[in-house]
């Protein structure tokens, strides 16, 4: 080899090896990094790997998501984060966030191979201002880097259903006078979405219709909606029609979603008692007691109409659960990342024991609050 070609080869190879260590695409990793919080008075961790991306640290926000025990949809331009019943979305190549209140990142989220990544200087941020949770991060020393790390399908076991129905009713508010049914999502905000496109404010939005129709013809209540048609409300736009119709209960309905294909069954939540501090801004004390109690007389009526798999009843920090002026109760109907669940939503059939469920709950709590029986509680023969 002449010395004019020994020394273009190496200059190329030099230049090669420069050029590589530029493009930004490239990503190397770090120790694993762990996140603490709590939630619902419960300490939660996750375990995930951190990548140097365009010299930052990044990490998988779709894994710490799911260990904390929310579900995540990933759209083409955005990716939809529930979590402790809010929801946030993030744009993905962006910066923005739409959460409890609008804000920027300092740094763009990344879609990498079906994976949302977040930078770390940015997590803490992002889950305080979205879910109001405080997230500790530090780093894993002495453990092997994850390169696959596991993902936790871990879901709530499904509940007795006989143990859920109480055996007195607690001293309650006020009586129910009014009703108000919220179809979840519409218009833009297609909430979830099945294995086979089923689209979540669709089902929602037939379900609805099905419990307003029901509830009309077994009572004399005011019964409307917060949407009969397929449009977006904000969560304050749907609270701001819950309290101008003046209802004592709210009725929210959902689907749920999941990382494991085989969690199914249907879960309630109700509003979050404050705490001695008060501290809990976005939370509603004094219809705790009676949406706790309405929540489980319909979670108990659901399960015997559609013989779903109940996987609890939980305090939630929703937004619709902001208000004192009126009870409410949100209803994840089952979870659409269910194949076979997602089947049977579509079904006409099935949608209408949904809402003969939810009905027959409140019809028979509606009974026994106009028998002035508040000692009382209904038996499953009056929810049959």
């Amino acid at each position: 080899m002449s010395p004019f070609r020994s020394f273009s080869f190496y200059r190329y190879i030099s230049i090669l090896i420069f050029s590589l260590s530029l493009l930004p695409s490239m990503k190397a990793y770090t120790a694993p990094i762990s996140l603490e919080t709590t939630v619902l008075g419960e300490p939660r961790q996750a375990i995930t790997e951190s990548r140097i991306i365009d010299g930052k640290d990044y990490l998988s926000l779709t894994s710490i998501s799911n260990q904390f025990g929310g579900a995540y949809t990933i759209l083409p331009n955005r990716v939809r984060l529930d979590l402790m019943g809010s929801t946030a979305w993030l744009g993905i190549n962006d910066n923005r966030v739409n959460a409890l209140s609008i804000f920027s990142l300092e740094n763009p989220v990344l879609k990498i191979e079906q994976e949302i990544w977040m930078a770390q200087t940015d997590i803490q941020e992002f889950f305080t201002k979205s879910f109001r949770m405080d997230v500790l991060i530090t780093e894993t020393f002495n453990t092997p880097v994850i390169e696959n790390p596991t993902i936790n399908t871990t879901e709530d076991p499904p509940a007795n259903l006989q143990s859920i129905l109480p055996l007195t009713a607690p001293p309650l508010t006020r009586t129910i006078q009014s009703i108000i049914i919220d179809p979840g999502h519409g218009g833009y905000d297609l909430g979830l979405e099945g294995t086979a496109g089923t689209l979540e404010k669709n089902i929602t939005l037939k379900i609805a219709s099905y419990l307003q129709e029901i509830l009309r013809q077994n009572t004399t209540l005011p019964i409307s909606m917060t949407r009969s048609q397929d449009i977006d409300l904000t969560e304050h736009q749907r609270l701001k029609a819950g309290l101008e119709s003046n209802a004592d209960l709210m009725i929210s309905i959902h689907v749920a979603g999941s990382f494991s294909p085989n969690v199914n069954g249907y879960t309630l939540f109700y509003p979050h008692k404050k705490d001695g501090t008060g501290t809990s801004q976005f939370t509603t004390h004094k219809n705790n007691i009676d949406s706790q109690y309405y929540a489980k007389i319909i979670a108990h009526s659901i399960g015997l109409e559609t013989e779903s798999v109940l996987r609890g009843i939980h305090p939630s920090t929703h937004t619709l659960f902001k208000h004192d002026a009126m009870s409410c109760v949100l209803v994840e109907i089952g979870h659409i990342t269910n194949p076979s669940e997602e089947t049977m939503m579509k079904m006409d059939e099935y949608q209408k024991k949904i809402a003969q469920g939810i009905a027959k709950g409140i019809l028979a709590i509606v009974k026994h609050q106009q028998i002035k029986s508040p000692s009382l509680t209904p038996n499953q023969s009056e929810l049959q």
